[in-house]
């Protein structure tokens, strides 16, 4: 604590500085804003790799490519456990996909289309973390052009009550409604699917 001239006394003395921060230089994609070195070179690193990512990636064999765009989202259908027990449909994301391809591709693995059996079609409108569906090959060897109406079941719409006493009905392609009434909610996400089923067929073209 120290006395001024005028007899008043400084408890703390605080010092503002509106110019460069001693040691940090000016952000060259933000001007005016300061940053230390350090945080600089670090920004600095992650743009260049991102840019050689990008710049290997093109580079891969496309057959690599392939299977790391299969691998990147990989969709699970519906699983039979037995016992009338079934794992529902799941997705999952696997890291580093372009680095386990190239790894499978040395070790021999192919993609060979005549021995598809079962094959992922996502969703019409294309939802994040869409869970789509699965169809199977046909016995003359070409794949069925799926129904609207398989992509929105009305029988996979989900019925929940929250604490507070409301009902929420929720299907996977995204639709959901809450509502006191527990037929409110599910009928409202109904109305839901048949615009979404009407749009479908609207973008289907006709042979």
């Amino acid at each position: 604590m120290t006395e001024r001239e005028d007899g008043k006394e400084v408890i703390k003395e605080v010092r503002f500085n509106n110019g460069r921060p001693p040691g940090y230089v000016e952000d060259p994609n933000n001007p005016g804003v300061w940053t230390s070195p350090k945080h600089a070179d670090w920004l600095r690193e992650q743009l260049t790799g991102a840019v050689a990512d990008q710049t290997a990636l093109a580079k891969v064999d496309p057959e690599v490519k392939a299977l790391s765009d299969e691998l990147a989202v990989v969709h699970l259908p519906e699983y039979d456990l037995g016992a009338a027990k079934k794992a529902e449909p799941t997705r999952f994301e696997i890291k580093q996909p372009t680095r386990l391809a190239a790894y499978l591709h040395s070790r021999g693995w192919r993609h060979h289309s005549e021995c598809e059996e079962v094959r992922w079609v996502p969703t019409p409108d294309g939802q994040a973390h869409d869970l789509g569906i699965h169809i199977t090959k046909a016995d003359d060897g070409t794949w069925p052009t799926p129904n609207p109406e398989d992509f929105y079941d009305a029988e996979k719409i989900d019925l929940s009550q929250t604490p507070g006493g409301e009902w929420v009905a929720a299907h996977p392609c995204g639709a959901n409604a809450k509502h006191p009434s527990k037929a409110k909610a599910h009928a409202d996400v109904v109305r839901q699917l048949l615009v979404k089923i009407e749009e479908a067929n609207d973008d289907v073209p006709e042979s």
